[in-house]
């Protein structure tokens, strides 16, 4: 049997950005699935991940492997076809490639498990009641600047009706929780500042990004705003946890 090691690291230019950590779990799902129809043994390592800095993963015989050789992981695209190929019973590789499959309790039990937070977390967010969340994704680096009252005014018109007492507000952008708070005081909202886990300069917000998404995983239901006219990747990584997404459209 084949041992595989899915290496997730941090991989970004200035043009493409990076991958965010729902294209990771994304490609963990792929390959958790591969590994059932190919029948090898599958083996997740994020050392080289930003996501490190707070979790530890499931620990596996090969760490300190992976540890030495970060800059001889290979970039594999055409993942099937590699395994498949490979006269090798051990690869290692980073991948992106993931295609649309059902992704089962087992597997999703499996990214749970990768994702599992420390106990400094758990008691943290165990000790937050969370009914509903309403998530607004507006791109910080690009919208927050203009701070541009109308702007903001405009996503309050848009949410305004999915506010109810004690729903917490989720969002990339500092000024709009601030805003919302100012006009709805029942709300609830934390001072995290969040980032893309995985781009280097947004490493200060490793804690702060999954404060809000263990947040969002014992949400009941989690209304989604986003000027992208999709549901963020990272709220869809909720659907691990089988929490229901009621996405709200710019246009409603």
């Amino acid at each position: 049997m084949k041992t595989i090691i899915l290496v997730w690291k941090n991989r970004y230019t200035p043009k493409t950005y990076c991958d965010d950590l729902f294209t990771c779990i994304k490609a963990t799902c792929y390959l958790y699935n591969l590994s059932h129809s190919m029948n090898f043994k599958l083996f997740v390592d994020f050392q080289h991940h930003s996501i490190s800095k707070c979790l530890l993963g499931i620990s596996h015989p090969y760490e300190q492997f992976i540890l030495e050789n970060k800059n001889n992981i290979p970039t594999v695209h055409d993942v099937d076809h590699y395994i498949k190929t490979s006269h090798s019973n051990f690869l290692f590789f980073y991948t992106s490639t993931h295609l649309c499959i059902n992704v089962d309790d087992d597997c999703k039990q499996y990214i749970q498990k990768l994702l599992h937070p420390p106990n400094y977390i758990s008691h943290y967010i165990n000790s937050i009641p969370v009914y509903n969340i309403l998530h607004i994704h507006l791109n910080n680096p690009i919208i927050s600047s203009f701070k541009y009252m109308h702007l903001m005014y405009t996503v309050y018109q848009r949410i305004k009706k999915y506010l109810s007492p004690n729903i917490i507000i989720l969002s990339d952008t500092h000024e709009i929780k601030t805003y919302i708070k100012s006009k709805y005081p029942e709300c609830i909202v934390f001072d995290t500042l969040i980032g893309n886990i995985g781009f280097e300069p947004h490493d200060e917000a490793v804690y702060d990004t999954l404060i809000d998404l263990y947040l969002m995983t014992k949400a009941k239901l989690i209304y989604s705003f986003s000027w992208n006219f999709s549901i963020p990747g990272f709220v869809n990584i909720t659907s691990m946890y089988n929490v229901p997404v009621y996405q709200i459209k710019i246009d409603n």
